[in-house]
């Protein structure tokens, strides 16, 4: 086995996954094996990246004679013992298990097995996938992504040209076989930490908004129609200002999100129209019919029987014009409806709620929540 350390290029802050106080408690890990198949295939290098001492450190275990997986693996999970998590990317379907495979054909102690079972991983892929209708890449490949957040990277080596190499190094030793199979990975362990942004997302679904502007707005929808929007401008608490370097765009219900750091603006339509209100207890009410609305019992009594009906669910409203704002719970009281089935419902957007700057704090809150969240699973 050879051990090569070094320091490299890495953030000098970012957003900390939940649980974890310190950034020099992550602990990035890559690999690299001979094959796809734990079955057939061995690990043959390990490399991993930290912080220590105001600077990124990183650390690769070579098996250097094609025989040395035992040692590496050993190594690596005694290394592990002073991180608070393992850091990677989809690391959870290939890295983790592969290596995790290999160590019970290598028959390593089950002490050091339990090790790595029990420390906690952060799997950057699967922070991101339910956030994948934020962002827009060619596709979610590591390398791919890199270029998105605004760090393409030079080396550019597939997974099987760097088994060649490995392979041909092992027959003849080459410097420079060596030094190019170990700046594959060492661009690997780089790339990993420039994927940093992702962690903010989750973050971010849980931050609290501050909404500092409030303005009416207007657009044109599909049909040609000119219609009115609110535009709120807020922002993020608890994120840095630098924790997305690249801006956030989505839509959801009519309702557009824009952020890049921890400012949010948000779009939302303002229906002006005719809504329902439904009551709940509609066997209260009688439906007038001339009226096209129900009346409490205690009020439609003094009706004539032949102008009144008793009141069921689809008709036991009353109806209001004005401006509205959408919602997809009961996030305002009371709520409208066009219609008894419609699932869209609607606040009145009140004088008093326009100003409101709390309100619009919250409201703006909901609504991005609602982006943010409506590709998750």
């Amino acid at each position: 086995m050879q051990i090569f350390t070094k320091t490299i290029d890495g953030p000098e802050k970012f957003t900390l996954p939940e649980g974890i106080k310190d950034q020099s408690g992550l602990l990035f890990v890559d690999i690299e094996t001979t094959g796809l198949s734990p079955k057939t295939s061995c690990v043959c290098l390990i490399g991993c990246a930290w912080y220590a001492e105001d600077s990124w450190k990183m650390i690769q275990w070579l098996d250097d004679t094609g025989e040395g997986e035992k040692e590496i693996l050993t190594s690596f999970v005694a290394f592990t013992s002073s991180f608070s998590a393992l850091v990677h990317y989809n690391g959870e379907r290939f890295d983790i298990p592969f290596m995790k495979e290999r160590m019970q054909v290598c028959g390593i102690s089950a002490d050091l097995k339990n090790a790595l079972d029990v420390l906690p991983e952060v799997d950057l892929y699967r922070i991101l996938r339910p956030y994948r209708h934020l962002i827009a890449p060619d596709n979610y490949r590591q390398e791919t992504l890199e270029a998105y957040f605004g760090s393409p990277r030079a080396e550019n080596m597939s997974g099987k040209e760097a088994v060649g190499i490995y392979r041909a190094w092992l027959a003849g030793h080459s410097k420079q076989l060596l030094e190019k199979y170990l700046s594959h990975n060492e661009a690997d362990l780089s790339g990993l930490l420039k994927l940093h942004p992702i962690l903010a997302f989750t973050a971010a679904s849980d931050t609290e908004l501050t909404a500092y502007k409030a303005q009416a707005g207007s657009y044109t929808d599909v049909s040609g129609a000119r219609r009115e929007e609110l535009i709120l401008f807020s922002r993020a608490q608890g994120l840095d200002e630098n924790c997305f370097p690249f801006t956030i765009s989505a839509a959801s219900d009519g309702c557009y999100l824009t952020m890049q750091g921890n400012r949010v603006t948000l779009k939302i339509p303002i229906i002006t129209a005719e809504l329902k209100y439904f009551y709940a207890n509609y066997k209260d009410y009688y439906y007038l019919p001339a009226e096209d609305q129900a009346m409490h019992k205690s009020i439609a009594a003094f009706v004539e029987k032949s102008h009144r009906v008793q009141a069921k669910a689809d008709n036991c409203y009353t109806k209001k014009r004005s401006s509205y704002l959408p919602q997809w719970s009961a996030f305002k009281e009371p709520f409208f409806k066009k219609d008894y089935h419609d699932r869209e419902l609607y606040f009145e957007l009140t004088d008093e709620l326009k100003n409101d700057r709390a309100f619009f704090s919250r409201y703006a809150e909901y609504v991005f929540r609602h982006i943010l969240h409506e590709g998750k699973a």
